[in-house]
Order: structure tokens, then C-alpha cells, then sequence
């Protein structure tokens, strides 16, 4: 179990499940929310217990990816919310999809579409829903599809619309990965296929 304190919440922004001080939870939920559902506030909370901080994280973070050979990567926070000095290429990406899929557990949290959080003495039941348009229609059903099971998606105003899917379509497996697509008012072209 953790508890949830003020430090482990501050400056935190972007997706959130709206965790608070004071509530305890646990390193599953944590885990589960933070890869399902983007939640920022569950990544900043594990820096803190696991790693003793965000900039111990970060540090942690550039080490692996010098060790797995992603020479054009550096990380500057725990998020990927958009900082001018953090960097990254497609060759990078895919070096670190292969890594995090053959990872125990990874693979098979990173492909749910849903996990439910029981509810603790500060918050109710949490339902978190991936924001991978292709494997859910919990927020549109626009661009659902069957054969997509995973990974991520994510977007700033500086990077455009990212995404690292996996599919299977007839017995073949694919992983396809989009950085800095646009968006219009019909379509969002990361999920365009």
C-alpha cells in the first residue's frame, strides 16, 4: 500500500484520475492507471515510492535508455508533457516498444481497454478507460477497430498526435508507430489509417 501525500501531487498536469493526499492505495492500481489510462498523477505517485522523487525517476529513466541503446532520446520529465530540452526519434521508439512489450505484465496492461479502481476511504470506484481511440469506443466509437489491441497514445500542441499500436490482421503482427500528426475538426490522423 501507499499513501498519497501533497508532495507526490505537486505540479502535477495533464491526465489525471484525481488522486488525493492522504488516500492509500496500491502498487497494482497505481501501475494499471498510470499505463491504461495516462493518469499523471498515479507516474508522479510511484516516482516518489519507487524512486524517491522526479528527478531520481528521470535520471533512472535517461539510464535505461543509454543501456538499451536509444543514444537520441533524453527525458526531462516523468510524462511526456512537452518540455523544449526532451527529445526522442522513431528508431527510439520502437527500441523501447520492443523492450517494454517482451517486459512481464507489461504487454498484457497495455492492451486492456479498462481497469476498475475499488474505491478507497477518499474516493469512490474509479473506472479508467485507455485514451487508445482504435481499442475502445468509451469516448468515440469513431475509430474502433477489432484488430488493434495496443499500446499508447498521447498528444501536446508541440508534438501533434502520437501513437505506438499493435494489431494482428490475418495471423501477421504489426506494430505501427505515428509521431506528429494533425488534426482537424473531422479526424484526428494519428487513429486515420
Amino acid at each position: 500500500e501507499i499513501e498519497v501525500t501533497s508532495d507526490m501531487l505537486r505540479g502535477v498536469a495533464g491526465i489525471t484520475i484525481g488522486l488525493r493526499s492522504g488516500e492509500v492505495v496500491s502498487y497494482r492500481d497505481m501501475i494499471n492507471c498510470m499505463i491504461i489510462g495516462s493518469a499523471n498523477d498515479c507516474a508522479q505517485v510511484l516516482a516518489f515510492t519507487v524512486c524517491g522523487g522526479l528527478e531520481q525517476t528521470v535520471a533512472l529513466m535517461n539510464d535505461k535508455a543509454q543501456e538499451l541503446g536509444m543514444y537520441d532520446t533524453h527525458y526531462k520529465n516523468i510524462t511526456g508533457l512537452h518540455d523544449p530540452d526532451m527529445v526522442t526519434t522513431l528508431s527510439d521508439v520502437v527500441t523501447l516498444t520492443k523492450y517494454a512489450v517482451a517486459q512481464y505484465k507489461y504487454y498484457e496492461i497495455a492492451t486492456s481497454y479498462k481497469y476498475e479502481m475499488d474505491s478507497t476511504e477518499r474516493s469512490g470506484t474509479r473506472k479508467i478507460y485507455t485514451r487508445n481511440y482504435f481499442v475502445t469506443s468509451y469516448y468515440s466509437s469513431k475509430y474502433y477497430r477489432s484488430d488493434v489491441s495496443g499500446i499508447n497514445v498521447g498528444s501536446t500542441d508541440e508534438a501533434g498526435f502520437c501513437a505506438v499500436i499493435t494489431a494482428e490482421h490475418d495471423g501477421t503482427a504489426y506494430l505501427v508507430i505515428i509521431m506528429g500528426a494533425g488534426q482537424d475538426s473531422d479526424w484526428t490522423y494519428s487513429y486515420v489509417s
